[in-house]
């Protein structure tokens, strides 16, 4: 907002994200549980939950697409277009300026160098109808139609 609103000529952001470390808490073990079982809350389910209500990301993405009227053929459409835009830029080294390539652990002793985004997926248009949604039984958001977790970690 402070570009749009010329309060500043240039702001520089950055930012990281490792949600394979997020922990799992145990609420109340400091203090010991008297009996029966603690129960583990999931650290993601926090980050991933919409700042103005009391929804996780996935369940307000099925409630925009059903407020708005978007049908899971036309997620699915709008995924795979977009998905098959970032490959061709990826394989034209559109953004290989504005990467920073970093060596990173691949393995025990082995380390290989991530330069390339990972979400990008070559899934043929077909397949993306056969999934089953991902946060409703007759919802319309599945694995394909919305974003992934990444860390930028993939294992091979």
């Amino acid at each position: 907002m402070q570009l749009q609103s010329g309060q500043a000529e240039v702001v520089v952001a950055c930012g990281t994200e490792n949600m394979t470390q997020l922990p799992y808490y145990l609420r109340k073990a400091r203090d010991g549980y008297r009996m029966g079982h603690g129960e583990l809350e999931d650290g993601l389910i926090s980050i991933l939950t919409w700042p103005e209500g009391p929804y996780h990301n996935g369940i307000t993405a099925e409630n925009v697409a059903q407020r708005f009227g978007i049908t899971r053929e036309a997620m699915d459409d709008f995924a795979w277009s977009s998905q098959q835009k970032a490959l061709k830029a990826i394989a034209e080294g559109r953004f290989r300026e504005q990467i920073l390539a970093l060596e990173v652990p691949d393995g025990k002793k082995a380390t290989r160098l991530f330069a390339t985004d990972e979400h990008p997926r070559d899934t043929p248009r077909e397949k993306l109808a056969t999934l089953r949604p991902a946060f409703k039984a007759d919802g319309v958001v599945t694995a394909a139609n919305s974003s992934a977790l990444t860390t930028a970690r993939r294992r091979w």
